[in-house]
C-alpha cells in the first residue's frame, strides 16, 4: 500500500492515494479544529466549502466508503487536538515553588541574561515538564549537564501566541517559564546526554579550525540549531530563500542514503544489513536533531525508501509522505500546526504535484538536468508561500537562482561536513578537513550575499486559509494527479485561480478600518496599539509580539509610536522598520530622527490622537489617549508607588478603559464592568490580556481574543 500505486482505487478524474490523502484529512481536522469551534468565520466558511465540494464529487462517483472515512478521519483530527491539548496544559502555582532541573545545550546567551531550558523538572519535588529560565546578572555562565536548583516563581506558557502555535515549547516540551539571579542558584554537578556529548564533540571541532561565523553556519547545516548563528547571516539565508539548508530536512536525509546506503551497496554488503545500518545511522541522526518533526517526516520518508528497494515494491511518495504525516500526528498531534513541518510537508507535496508540470515546459528551452533542478525549486518556493506569508518573509525572485547554484553544491558540502566533522572527534589529525568545509561555507556566504543585494523583493502577507486551500487546489488540478483532459481541466484550473484570487483579496488584501484596541503581551511586557476610524494607528510601547502581530496583519507603518520609557538609540533601531512618522516621549536621545519630547502633564494632538503623559516629578506614571469617541488610560509599572496621585487623575479623566498591571488596585467606583480576553468573540476590540486588567464605562462595547 506505501509503495505500489493503488491502481484499483483511482476515482473518475482523480489518481487516489490512500495513506496521503487520509493524512490530509487528518492533518487538516487538527489544523483547523481550534477556529472551527471557537466560532470563527473564515474557519467555518473554509471547511464548508471543503466538505460541500468533497461531498458532491464523491457522491457523484459513488465513493460513498471514503467519503465516510475521510470525514471521521477529519473528526478524529479534530478529537485529537483537544486532547493533545488539554495534555499541554500544566498545574497552576499561585505562590513560590522550589524547582530542581538539568540544563539542556539549548543555551542563548546575551551582556545581561541567559536563557536556558530546564529537562528532568522536579517542582515541589514532583516530576514536571521543561521550564524555559532566564538568568539575570550572571558573573559566569551556566553549562549543559549542571542541574540547578533554586526558588521562584512560575508562569504557565501560552499555547498559542496570536493564533500561531509557540512550536519551540512544544518541541522542547516546556510548560513553564520563570526568571531567576544567577547568585540564587545553587548549581551542582550533573551529566550530559549521549546527544549532549556528541553535539558538543561536533561544536568543539568546528569552532576549533572555523571562524564563529562559519562554525555556526556549519552546525546549523548539521543539526537544524540556528542558535548559533547571528543575526545577520540567518536573515540573509532568509531573504535569498535558501534558509532550507539550515533546517534537517529530506535535502539532508537523502544526501545520507545517497553516501551511505549507495556506498555500502557498492561493496557488495547484504542488502537486509545494508537496510539495517543505514537506518540506524539515520535514527541517530534524528535523534542528534531532537527528532524535530521536519526531520522526522524526512527520516521516515528515507527509510520507507530504502526499504521499497529492499522488498523490491516501487516507492510511493505521496503515500509515503502519508504514511511519515500519520505517525508524527499521532506521536505528537499539535505539530500539525508547527510552520516548520507543515513547510516541509507541502515542499515535498508542490515539488512531487508539479515539478514534472514545469520540467515539461522548461526542457523546451533549456537542458533536461537544468529544467528539472529548475522545476523543483520553482514548486517548492510555490508550495511553501502560505507559510512564508505568515511569517511575513521577504521574497526574493533570485531565490530560484540560488537554488540552482546552492542545492547542487550543497549535496557534495554537506556528506562532507557530516563524514569530516564526526572523524575529526576520534581522529584528531583529520582535523585539517574541516578548512576546505569552511571554504565551501565561505562559498555559499558569498553567493547568498551576492543575491541579497537586489531590488527584486517583495514582502509576502498572510494568504488566509481559504486563499491557501484554492492555490493547493490549483497545484492539484494542474498535476498529473487531475486526470480531466482538454476543456475539463482547464475549467477547474480557471475555477481555482479565480477562487484564490477572490479570496486573497477578500480577506488578505482588504485592511481593517475600524476602530480598535489591540492588546499584545510577551510574559510581562506588553504594548497596545490603537487604530482609529480612518485606519491610522498608534503603538503605546514595543514588545516582540508585536512583530509577529504586524507580520500577521501585514502592517509595514505605525503611524505614532508612544514610549512610556526614556526611548534609547536600541529601542528606536528595534522599531525604525515600521517607518512611523512621529515618536512621542517625556525623555530620549536627541539624536533619534522624529523624536518629539512632550510636555509633562500637557495634552497634545497629532493626527486623530490627543494624547497626555502623566507625571510626577521625573517619574513618567501612565498616558492617556483620545481617539475617536473612546479615551483609554494606560499605567506604567511606576504607576503602583503613587496611587493616590493616580486614581485623583481618573477621577477627573474619567476614561472609558484603564489598563494597569495586575496589583494595581482602581477604586471601586471605576469597576463598573471587569473585561477579560474569554469575553464575547463578536467584537470591536481585540485583546490578548496576559497580567493586564481592563476596567470600562462602555456597557455595550466587547472584547475579543486574539489568542
Amino acid at each position: 500500500m506505501i509503495f505500489a500505486k493503488i491502481e484499483n482505487m483511482k476515482l473518475k478524474l482523480v489518481n487516489y492515494r490512500i495513506l496521503f490523502y487520509s493524512f490530509l484529512a487528518l492533518l487538516f481536522g487538527i489544523y483547523v479544529a481550534r477556529g472551527l469551534y471557537s466560532g470563527e468565520v473564515l474557519t467555518i466558511v473554509t471547511v464548508s466549502l471543503i466538505f460541500f465540494g468533497l461531498t458532491i464529487s464523491l457522491i457523484l462517483s459513488k465513493h460513498y466508503k471514503i467519503l465516510i472515512s475521510l470525514v471521521l478521519i477529519f473528526l478524529a483530527g479534530n478529537g485529537l487536538f483537544f486532547l493533545s491539548q488539554s495534555g499541554f496544559s500544566c498545574p497552576q502555582y499561585s505562590q513560590s515553588v522550589v524547582v530542581s532541573g538539568k540544563v539542556c545545550d539549548n543555551i542563548k546567551e546575551s551582556d545581561y541574561y541567559s536563557n536556558v531550558v530546564l529537562k528532568n523538572v522536579l517542582i515541589n519535588g514532583k516530576k514536571s515538564k521543561n521550564i524555559s529560565l532566564s538568568i539575570s546578572n550572571s558573573s559566569s555562565s551556566v553549562k549543559a549537564g549542571q542541574v540547578l536548583s533554586f526558588e521562584c516563581e512560575l508562569e504557565n506558557v501560552k499555547l498559542f501566541t496570536l493564533k500561531r502555535l509557540n512550536s519551540f515549547y512544544v518541541r522542547q516540551n516546556i510548560g513553564y517559564s520563570s526568571s531567576v539571579k544567577y547568585e540564587n542558584l545553587v548549581i551542582t554537578d550533573g551529566h550530559k546526554d549521549v546527544d549532549e556529548k556528541v553535539r558538543e564533540a561536533v561544536k568543539n571541532s568546528l569552532y576549533s579550525k572555523m571562524s564563529e561565523e562559519n562554525a555556526g553556519i556549519a552546525y546549523g547545516m548539521l543539526f537544524g540549531d540556528k542558535t548559533e548563528i547571528d543575526l545577520v547571516s540567518r536573515s540573509l539565508f532568509q531573504t535569498t530563500g535558501i534558509v532550507h539548508i539550515l533546517t534537517v530536512s529530506g535535502l539532508h536525509i537523502s544526501f545520507l542514503i545517497a553516501v551511505f546506503y549507495s556506498l555500502l551497496k557498492k561493496i557488495g554488503l547484504n542488502k537486509y544489513i545494508n537496510f539495517f545500518l543505514t537506518s540506524v545511522l539515520i535514527l541517530f541522526y534524528l535523534y542528534l536533531c531532537s527528532f524535530s518533526p521536519s526531520a522526522l517526516r524526512a527520516g521516515i520518508m528515507g527509510i520507507l525508501f530504502m526499504l521499497s528497494n529492499v522488498v523490491g515494491r516501487k516507492y510511493d511518495i505521496l503515500n509515503s509522505l502519508g504514511f511519515a504525516g500519520i505517525i508524527i500526528c499521532l506521536i505528537n498531534p499539535l505539530y500539525a500546526l508547527d510552520l516548520g513541518f507543515l513547510m516541509s510537508v507541502f515542499c515535498v507535496f508542490g515539488i512531487n504535484l508539479i515539478s514534472p508540470v514545469f520540467t515539461k515546459y522548461l526542457a523546451k528551452v533549456v537542458p533536461f538536468k537544468i529544467a528539472s533542478l529548475l522545476a523543483i525549486s520553482f514548486s517548492a518556493q510555490i508550495a511553501v508561500v502560505p507559510m512564508l506569508g505568515i511569517f511575513g518573509s521577504t521574497f526574493n525572485l533570485f531565490s530560484f537562482l540560488v537554488n540552482l547554484i546552492l542545492v547542487p553544491f550543497f549535496a557534495v558540502l554537506f556528506p562532507f561536513l557530516f563524514v569530516s566533522s564526526f572523524l575529526c572527534n576520534g581522529l584528531g589529525f583529520l582535523n585539517f578537513l574541516l578548512v576546505p568545509a569552511s571554504w565551501g561555507i565561505e562559498f555559499v556566504k558569498m553567493v547568498v550575499k551576492f543575491f541579497s543585494v537586489t531590488d527584486f523583493m517583495f514582502t509576502l502577507g498572510e494568504l488566509g486559509l481559504l486563499a491557501s486551500v484554492f492555490l493547493y487546489g490549483f497545484m492539484f488540478f494542474i498535476s498529473p494527479y487531475f486526470m480531466a483532459e482538454g476543456i475539463k481541466k482547464y475549467s477547474f484550473i480557471s475555477v481555482a485561480i479565480l477562487c484564490f484570487s477572490s479570496s486573497y483579496f477578500c480577506f488578505a488584501n482588504i485592511k481593517d478600518k475600524q476602530q480598535s484596541i489591540t492588546v499584545l503581551t510577551s510574559y510581562g511586557d506588553e504594548c497596545l496599539l490603537l487604530q482609529d476610524a480612518g485606519g491610522e494607528n498608534l503603538l503605546i510601547s514595543y514588545n516582540n509580539t508585536f512583530d509577529k502581530y504586524a507580520r500577521s496583519k501585514s502592517i509595514n507603518k505605525v503611524n505614532y509610536f508612544l514610549s512610556l520609557d526614556d526611548v534609547s538609540l536600541k529601542t528606536y533601531d528595534s522599531i525604525k522598520k515600521y517607518d512611523f512618522d512621529y515618536l512621542f516621549a517625556v525623555n530620549g536621545d536627541k539624536k533619534i530622527e522624529n523624536l518629539y519630547l512632550a510636555q509633562k502633564n500637557t495634552a497634545d494632538k497629532v493626527g486623530n490622537f490627543q494624547i497626555e503623559f502623566i507625571t510626577f516629578f521625573d517619574d513618567t506614571l501612565a498616558v492617556s489617549v483620545k481617539f475617536s469617541q473612546y479615551s483609554i488610560f494606560v499605567a506604567n509599572e511606576n504607576a503602583k508607588d503613587y496611587t493616590g496621585f493616580v486614581n485623583l487623575y481618573l477621577s477627573s479623566f474619567k476614561p472609558d478603559f484603564v489598563f494597569v498591571k495586575e496589583g494595581y488596585t482602581v477604586p471601586q467606583s471605576y469597576i463598573e464592568k471587569t473585561y477579560s480576553y474569554k469575553a464575547s468573540d463578536n467584537a470591536k476590540y481585540n485583546s490578548s490580556l496576559g497580567n493586564f486588567k481592563i476596567f470600562g464605562f462602555d456597557k455595550t462595547t466587547k472584547i475579543r481574543s486574539i489568542d
